[in-house]
Parts: structure tokens; C-alpha cells; sequence
């Protein structure tokens, strides 16, 4: 399934006198909370076009790294011949149109790859209708992320599942009875 970011919803560990936050080593070096949060992302995930250096990883944008994730499972869902590839009619039947088909099959091969699949979802990530309250919460998002009193316990997601136009399947008491 395509998860997004579910903007400013974002949960936090906080640090209190009574209650103190354990430390976090990483290769033997105590991680301050900042850096932590840093590590995840936060609260550069709201700079638009900040790169951000994931653990393990090469500098990369949170945004770009969600983008491919959600570009991998996209990928599967619309790649009906499983070629490894989404060719326009695949593209179409899944609830794409030719017009955005066609924004986003840069090399103009007549399918989209990987790549040109996580450029889409990179674009996508966040258009959702996100209410209003979570996106006036970013600020305070930031504040936490950046205070070293809060330590990011988990980013929500959301999946727009009107997305997948899935028939369910017929559960209806006479069908069971009838098996």
C-alpha cells in the first residue's frame, strides 16, 4: 500500500526531571536527543529542500527516501504483466491518467521505472488533504525536535485506500452459508 507522511502528527518521547529520557549510544557515542531526532530527520523534514543524512545512508531527503518507498509499492500494485515496469494502460487502469503518465515518463520509453515511479511519489507525498490542525502543529513540531527535552517516538502515516479501487470481497451471510 502507498503510506504518506501524515504532516505535523508527529510523537515524541519528552524528557522530564522525574522521568529522564535514557541515552542513546551509537557506536559507542552518547546521541543527544537533537541529533536523534536530526538522525530521523527532524526538523528538517519541514525545510523545504534541506538534505538530510540518514543513519547508514548517503545524504538524502527524508521526503526522497519516502518517495521510494512508496514508489516500490506502487510498482507492485500497478505492474498487472509483473515486468518490472508501468506501462501506460497499467498506468491508466490503476487510476492514473495519460496526461500525468506522460509528466513523469521522463526518457519517454513508453513505461516508468523505479526511478521515475519515486519522482511521482516524491511529488505526491503530502498532497492528501491533511487537516488543518496537524499542519498548524509543525511549528511546535520543530520547537520539540529541536528543544533536546523530545526524542521522536513515531512519524503516523496515512494511506488513501479510495486510491486502490479494491472490490471487497462478498461476505454476505447467504455466500458463507451456501460454502
Amino acid at each position: 500500500l502507498g503510506f504518506r507522511l501524515r504532516q505535523g502528527a508527529e510523537t515524541f518521547f519528552i524528557d522530564h526531571s522525574w522521568d529522564p529520557l535514557l541515552p542513546v549510544r551509537l557506536d559507542g557515542k552518547v546521541v543527544t536527543n537533537v541529533e536523534f531526532n536530526s538522525m530521523y530527520g527532524l526538523p528538517q523534514i519541514y525545510d523545504e529542500g534541506t538534505a538530510v543524512k540518514a543513519r547508514g545512508s548517503s545524504t538524502n531527503s527524508f521526503s526522497a527516501r519516502l518517495g521510494r518507498m512508496e514508489a516500490t509499492s506502487e510498482l507492485k500494485r500497478l505492474d498487472s504483466d509483473l515486468d518490472g515496469v508501468v506501462n501506460k494502460s497499467e498506468f491508466v487502469a490503476g487510476g492514473g491518467t495519460e496526461q500525468e503518465f506522460g509528466q513523469y515518463d521522463r526518457n519517454q520509453d513508453g513505461v516508468l521505472d523505479l526511478a521515475e515511479m519515486a519522482v511521482r511519489a516524491a511529488d505526491n507525498l503530502g498532497a492528501g488533504e491533511v487537516p488543518v490542525h496537524l499542519l498548524d502543529r509543525i511549528p511546535e513540531v520543530r520547537r520539540m525536535a529541536e528543544s533536546g527535552h523530545a526524542k521522536i517516538q513515531y512519524f503516523q502515516l496515512y494511506c488513501m485506500f479510495d486510491e486502490y479501487n479494491v472490490e471487497p470481497e462478498n461476505t454476505s451471510t447467504s455466500s458463507m452459508i451456501a460454502s
